[in-house]
Parts: structure tokens; sequence; C-alpha cells
């Protein structure tokens, strides 16, 4: 007799002791999905980055390639001598057409930003504008040029509404023109380049994107390219 109470004292302390208790469950689940969420959490941090640097990486990449298109461009101006462009005295006279100013820029290229073959020179349109937010964006449009009135209609022309953002929106962009260095005068930045006759090419374009305190700029160098005269 004893023995068989023994042993039904040692089997009932053997499935006391395998199994768990209802704290134990509960901290077992609270410590599980403490684990579980703090998994998640990490997840969704190293996901949120991930993105924020596919987001800066594609920035970047138009940045660039915004950067890139300017640079043909520029490096391709053409000296476009024209003998159509009215003046402001509406006199008619030969001038260059290269036009600068802090807002705007307009100029005769052999390169598209589009990759257009159909014509052989471009009218470039640069151009600030401000997006939505009162935020000042740089955009770029191009003409198609045939004889002197196609140019100098394009150079007179208003703004095209349509055409490519170039870089983030900044607080203040602004460009300007180096000058050449004469007998006079060493060579300079102006912020304006107007089309006069006998005029020549700046030696190069520079672009400022101030945001805050923080100021960017890019430098365009023009080449030296032939004069093209169409009478």
């Amino acid at each position: 007799m004893g023995h068989v109470a023994g042993a039904e004292v040692m089997m009932r302390r053997s499935h006391k002791s395998a199994g768990f208790t209802l704290m134990e469950v509960v901290v077992a689940i609270s410590l599980m999905s403490l684990v579980m969420v703090t998994v998640v959490m990490g997840m969704r941090l190293a996901a949120n980055a991930w993105h924020r640097g596919e987001q800066k990486l594609d920035a970047h990449a138009r940045v660039m390639a915004g950067h890139d298109v300017i640079a043909q461009q520029v490096s391709a101006a053409a000296v476009r001598i024209i003998s159509e462009y009215l003046g402001t005295d509406k006199t008619p006279a030969q001038v260059v057409a290269f036009y600068g100013a802090p807002s705007e820029l307009r100029f005769c290229t052999r390169s598209s930003w589009r990759g257009d073959r159909s014509r052989s020179q471009f009218m470039a349109d640069y151009r600030v504008v401000r997006d939505e937010d009162g935020r000042q964006q740089l955009v770029i449009s191009e003409t198609g040029l045939s004889d002197d009135a196609s140019v100098a209609a394009a150079l007179q022309a208003a703004p095209q509404e349509q055409g490519e953002k170039v870089d983030e929106p900044a607080d203040r962009i602004e460009m300007s023109y180096l000058q050449p260095a004469t007998l006079e005068l060493p060579a300079q930045w102006v912020a304006n380049w107007k089309p006069l006759a006998g005029a020549e090419l700046p030696r190069a374009v520079q672009v400022r994107w101030a945001r805050g305190s923080e100021v960017q700029q890019a430098t365009f160098l023009v080449a030296i390219n032939h004069v093209v005269k169409v009478r």
C-alpha cells in the first residue's frame, strides 16, 4: 500500500512539474509580443531608411541628369548672327542671338535636350519660375530653328508653358555670365548679357541655388564655336 501511495504522489508531482502555470504563460506571451513588436518596428525603420535612401539617389540622379543637359547645351552654344532682330528702337540690327538675365537665358545651341535631330540648331530657353509653394524652380525648354526669322521670333517669344524641371526647388535661383577679359577690364561675372552687334558669347554660364544658408553653384563652360550667318 505504501508503495502505491508513494507512486501516486510522484506521478502527481511529475505531472505538475511538466506543465506551465497561468502566470508563466502570460509572461511568455508578453515577452514574445515584445520581441515581435521590436522586430516589426526595426523592419519598419529599415524600410523607411531604405526608401529615403532611394529617394535621395533618385533626386541626385535627376539633378545630375539636369546638369548634364545644361552642360551639353551650353557647351554647344552657337554664335548665330541675325539681321532681322528688331531692337527696342524698332530698327533692324545685326546681333548675336544670346540673351541672359538673372532669371532667364536664351541662346542658340546645336544640342537638343530632348534628343531631337530634326533641326541643326535650337533656341534653348532657361527660366526661373515659382512653384505652388512659392519656391523657385529652374525650367528649360527649346524651339527648333531654321532661318533668321525663326531665330528672331524664338529670341523674343513668350516663355513656353511646358518645360523640363532641373534640380530641386530653392529659395532663390540666379544665373550669371562670364565676360571675357578686355584691355580695360579683367574677366568678370555679370548679371546680364544682351544681344548686341559685334558682341560674342560669354565664356561660361553659372547657376546658383540658395536654400536657406546653403548655397550651391554650377559652372557650365561655353565652347568656342564658329560663326553661322544666314542671309
